[in-house]
């Protein structure tokens, strides 16, 4: 492919956010360059390039529990019975009670009172069975909404699906009953007209199967004498957004045959390819289609109107992320992990800790999709390592493709951030207090 005089790469901050956007690609005589909401945009004298960002009908968000109904509870002055997360509720013992969700005490939130915990427990456990009569569409998100004090731990049907960042151990273990929420303490947002925090789990995948699941959670307090405690959880299916935000760096999608559309009046063109694979263009109408294949992960497309010559007259650059397997995350490890390009996409729900003695290594070629209000902490002695190549660098994104979010932050005596072939977009990166920040390609 013939490419004209010069390759242009814009850039620009947003003030207050941090966060640096950019638009690549070849600019030929006579050409401007534009962004459009509804995709991405060349422009020549007489004539526009447009790449049309598409999305999927919207569909109405799905409750599949809600707090006002009716749970099982059980106060954690010992450890329940075993299989308490996954069993029937036929199953339980008389050391369960029923009551309606919203459970705590001195919040004024609560609908069932528990001013039995104070200096008795530290930990509520409560369950909430649930039936699916009707297959759910595997490509939309499973979502937990929570509101607490002082922290918590949430398994559907056993399978942990988001822990508060306060919670003791590591994902994947299940706190003790005489477990506390670590510092600093999580006070509740509804009672103060705040609203609750949602918790990303994923794709629904193979999850929800039509028949009984089960949520369960176990409510974690400050201490023996705290002063108050809530737990009110809610579980919901979201509908499929339409089309990624304004202003998006990077397209989520779930499909591995993206269907790309756009406009090509620049005078002169012939054709349109992506990747250097034709696409369907009808120069009688201006327009230009292809569904394009996608494979796990990252998928970088070059979209060009060509002549009859092939020069290139004009082009853009987009980056499209298909999430064929989700692996979610949040919390404090408690020993090494690895992620590599097979765990999936792997989306940071809330603050994920590496505390002192732990090395998290992302490796080539993983998309990290990383929630608005979450950030990667290392803690003093801890270490965060992505090792990316120059051919698969490891990507560090904002999960919905626009939103900053909270970085990679370095605190305390070796606390180490480790970053080779990385692309970051949309998050800080500070090291402070003696913490060690390694930056390489």
């Amino acid at each position: 492919m013939k490419s004209p005089l010069l390759f242009v790469r814009l850039a620009a901050s947003l003030a207050g956010v941090g966060k640096i956007f950019s638009i690549r690609g070849w600019i030929g005589p006579g050409m401007m360059l534009g962004w459009l909401a509804s995709g991405l945009a060349w422009g020549q004298t007489g004539g526009v390039f447009t790449v049309n960002l598409p999305g999927v009908a919207s569909t109405p968000p799905v409750p599949l529990v809600q707090a006002a109904e009716t749970w099982h509870y059980r106060l954690g002055t010992n450890a329940p019975q075993s299989g308490w997360r996954t069993n029937s509720d036929a199953t339980l013992d008389s050391t369960w009670r029923t009551g309606p969700g919203g459970f705590g005490y001195e919040d004024g939130d609560d609908a069932t009172l528990l001013p039995a915990i104070s200096n008795r427990c530290t930990t509520l456990y409560i369950r909430r069975t649930f039936t699916v009569n009707e297959p759910i569409d595997s490509g939309r998100l499973l979502e937990l909404v929570m509101d607490y004090d002082d922290g918590f731990v949430a398994w559907l049907d056993g399978v942990e699906i988001a822990r508060s960042t306060n919670a003791p151990g590591a994902v994947g273990t299940v706190p003790a009953n005489t477990a506390i929420a670590l510092a600093p303490n999580h006070e509740a947002l509804l009672y103060r007209g705040l609203p609750a925090e949602v918790y990303r789990a994923g794709a629904v995948g193979t999850r929800l199967e039509s028949g009984p699941h089960v949520l369960a959670v176990l409510g974690l307090n400050g201490s023996l004498a705290s002063a108050d405690f809530s737990l009110i959880p809610s579980l919901r299916v979201t509908g499929v957004s339409v089309g990624p935000p304004a202003g998006a760096q990077v397209v989520f999608t779930r499909t591995n045959l993206y269907q790309l559309t756009g406009s090509n009046t620049v005078p002169g063109s012939t054709r349109v390819v992506v990747n250097d694979q034709p696409a369907n263009h009808t120069p009688a109408t201006g327009t230009w289609s292809l569904a394009q294949p996608l494979t796990p992960g990252m998928n970088r497309l070059h979209v060009a109107a060509l002549d009859a010559q092939g020069w290139v007259l004009a082009s853009t650059n987009l980056d499209v992320v298909y999430e064929a397997a989700t692996l979610g995350v949040g919390g404090t490890l408690t020993g090494d992990v690895t992620w590599t390009a097979a765990s999936g996409v792997v989306h940071v729900t809330n603050d994920l800790i590496i505390p002192a003695g732990v090395t998290l290594t992302i490796g080539e070629g993983v998309v990290v999709a990383v929630a608005s209000n979450a950030a990667l902490r290392c803690q003093a002695g801890g270490t965060l390592r992505v090792a990316g190549t120059r051919e698969q660098p490891a990507f560090l994104l904002p999960e919905d493709g626009v939103t900053p979010w909270d970085g990679l932050a370095a605190n305390g005596a070796n606390a180490r951030l480790e970053l080779k072939e990385l692309e970051m977009v949309a998050g800080p990166v500070s090291a402070q207090n003696g913490a060690v920040l390694q930056a390489e390609d």
